[in-house]
């Protein structure tokens, strides 16, 4: 198995090297990604080319030199990362043309997920020069600006604002722990939740978790203050971090140790914890961060975090924006659960990320006492609760522990593609993920 190097000494910006006359050669060697990932990215921009970019910008784990990649038995090469770029286009894109693109691209990460793990996700996206100047002060811009890289045309990382931890916009980054707690219930194989798996199955499991605990330092180091690049000189920043207000509260200095065994699963797939073991100390790592964002003591349990999270959901989490609201409104419409007013106007009123966190909160407990092979039947009870504010369509179903839980997670992928433009178009890919059909569109 092999993984990425590092190449950053500690202390340096993460600036590429001279321009090359093949970037995406000079990439590759300097981080020491095999022919197979080459090829792939050569393909991607190779497919966005004749749009006439004024820049293909590759930034996440790819660029910063962490892209998680091994050979399995057959010699082949798979993907544990992402492959994120932006195509700045100087205007917008002709849309026939973007839309020919983005078929060709869905079809380069279904070859690549058809005989692997389905842990890789080729995310391209087509932005004007003019948006690109003014990206939303998120982590994923300052990040870009220090660590992408040029595939092809012109380098425009100043072109984004220059940020820092006093002008990010820590409202969104706040989104971190709803992405991650949703990606250690979802892409965990079902035999593994059952007590079984293959080999291949339990890797996947305990990889998913090593690589959602890395961003924890993404998460709350700029809320101490801490912006750095690389999850290696986040995972040191840690250390000093840890020990001081406000991480030293609610975190231990052997914190520090989760986070390094996690890195060296994420990039090398070498675990040193058991699966259920390492699953609950990701989670109450997370459960430690919420405490800390919304002003618990540090022992609070899953419904004192529930509960302020939904209390104080405005201050940390953004409201849905007059379009989401309008296209929440054509949902229901579709639907037609506008017919019941007592059940369409207070779940379109409703604020959706708190209510996403608390049912992301509970789902992974309950996924914690299956793994463990305790019982979850309230952990799932106040789950179920929660996605049942949080989508109309949701019904729950009884059986099992594992069978609620597995329904609960198929629940919240119907949630996300019935609800989400963006999930909409991925959902082969989502129900794929969790070994079920994707049933009517």
């Amino acid at each position: 198995m092999t993984g990425a190097r590092d190449a950053s000494p500690a202390g340096a910006r993460d600036t590429p090297a001279a321009p090359s006359a093949d970037p995406v050669a000079a990439l590759c060697r300097e981080h020491g990604y095999p022919p197979e990932v080459r090829a792939l990215l050569d393909e991607a921009v190779g497919i966005v080319a004749p749009l006439g970019p004024l820049s293909v910008l590759l930034h996440g784990s790819a660029s910063r030199g962490e892209l998680t990649w091994w050979r399995d038995e057959a010699g082949r090469v798979q993907l544990g990362s992402d492959l994120e770029m932006y195509v700045v286009g100087r205007g917008p894109a002709d849309p026939g043309a973007w839309a020919g693109a983005a078929r060709a691209l869905a079809a380069v990460e279904e070859r690549v997920n058809r005989e692997g793990p389905r842990l890789f996700h080729l995310d391209v996206g087509w932005v004007t020069r003019d948006w690109f100047r003014r990206h939303p002060r998120t982590f994923r811009c300052w990040d870009t600006r220090e660590t992408g890289r040029t595939l092809l045309g012109a380098d425009v990382r100043d072109e984004l604002p220059a940020l820092d931890a006093g002008s990010i916009d820590l409202r969104q980054l706040n989104e971190v722990p709803i992405h991650r707690l949703w990606e250690m219930a979802f892409r965990v194989p079902a035999a593994v939740v059952r007590g079984g798996g293959t080999a291949g199955e339990v890797q996947t499991a305990r990889y998913t978790w090593a690589r959602q605990a890395l961003d924890l330092t993404t998460w709350l180091l700029p809320h101490a203050g801490v912006m750095v690049p690389t999850f290696r000189r986040r995972v040191q920043a840690w250390h000093a971090a840890v020990t001081r207000p406000p991480l030293a509260a609610y975190f231990a200095p052997d914190s520090a140790g989760l986070l390094e065994a996690c890195l060296e699963g994420k990039l090398h797939l070498r675990f040193r914890h058991a699966p259920a073991e390492l699953h609950a100390r990701v989670l109450d790592a997370f459960r430690a961060g919420l405490r800390m964002l919304l002003g618990l003591s540090p022992g609070a349990p899953d419904a004192a975090i529930g509960q302020a999270v939904l209390a104080q959901g405005a201050a940390h989490w953004h409201g849905e924006p007059p379009r989401r609201r309008v296209y929440e409104a054509f949902l229901l419409l579709r639907g037609g659960a506008v017919l019941r007013p007592g059940v369409a106007l207070p779940w379109w009123l409703r604020r959706k990320r708190p209510h996403q966190v608390a049912f992301l909160l509970h789902l992974n407990a309950a996924l914690a006492a299956l793994l463990a092979g305790g019982e979850a039947g309230a952990q799932l009870d106040a789950a179920e609760a929660a996605l049942r504010r949080l989508w109309f369509g949701f019904a729950p179903r009884g059986g099992s522990g594992t069978d609620r839980f597995l329904a609960a997670r198929r629940g919240y992928v119907d949630y996300l593609v019935g609800s989400s433009r963006w999930f909409g178009p991925r959902r082969a890919y989502l129900y794929s993920v969790l070994e079920e059909p994707c049933g009517p569109a």
